[in-house]
């Protein structure tokens, strides 16, 4: 294996536990706005959204291609979150992110201000390079193989076997080890074959072997 240099992460639900209310919260707000804006009958919109996030890997590309969506107003609504209530700084994350080396990238399928606000709130925003998001991907995402080698190139074209990402969704995982990313699946105890590595936390990052 070649060692580590650069280090993506996902943001949602991977700096942070998946069940901490956030994702139920924007997933909330993503009904509403569908509901509000393209007449969706509430009880439908669970099953269409699981179609969109199967064929499309997220929500908003699927209602891309059935609507016309003003994406700013999209994601600036679905993320109006109040993100003091639900996250808190953690210095165990900060000091995990501090002792490892790599560069570090954060690469989310959100938006930047989001992405910002979240890093704000964990309190490890200065613990990152850059954020590759949704509009930086020019709207395209996880897991369309082009936006892996964005990141690549977003970091400094690093070779592929030099980079691992880390995710809580092994769909968006599966590119990336196709490519030769080193890939760790966060939130989760058992095996999965797009994971080189499982790990139950993001605090757990550190302790893996090909960091010793």
């Amino acid at each position: 294996m070649s060692a580590i240099s650069h280090i993506f992460f996902d943001l949602d639900g991977t700096l942070y536990p998946h069940d901490n209310g956030i994702w139920a919260a924007i997933s909330s707000r993503m009904e509403t706005y569908i509901a509000t804006h393209f007449g969706v009958p509430r009880p439908e919109i669970p099953a269409l959204r699981q179609r969109y996030l199967r064929d499309y890997g997220t929500t908003l590309r699927g209602l891309q291609s059935t609507y016309a969506v003003d994406r700013d107003d999209y994601l600036a609504f679905v993320h109006d979150l109040p993100l003091a209530d639900l996250l808190a700084p953690d210095p165990t994350l900060r000091a995990m992110l501090l002792a490892l080396p790599q560069s570090k990238y954060i690469f989310t399928n959100a938006d930047f201000q989001h992405a910002e606000r979240v890093l704000n709130a964990l309190g490890v925003q200065d613990c990152f390079l850059g954020i590759l998001d949704v509009r930086a991907m020019n709207f395209a995402n996880k897991p369309q193989p082009e936006v892996y080698q964005q990141a690549i190139a977003f970091a400094g074209n690093p070779a592929p076997t030099a980079c691992m990402f880390v995710e809580d969704t092994p769909g968006n995982l599966a590119p990336a080890r196709e490519l030769g990313f080193t890939t760790v699946l966060v939130g989760a105890t058992a095996t999965h074959p797009a994971a080189e590595y499982v790990i139950p936390a993001i605090h757990d990052l550190a302790a893996l072997p090909c960091f010793a």
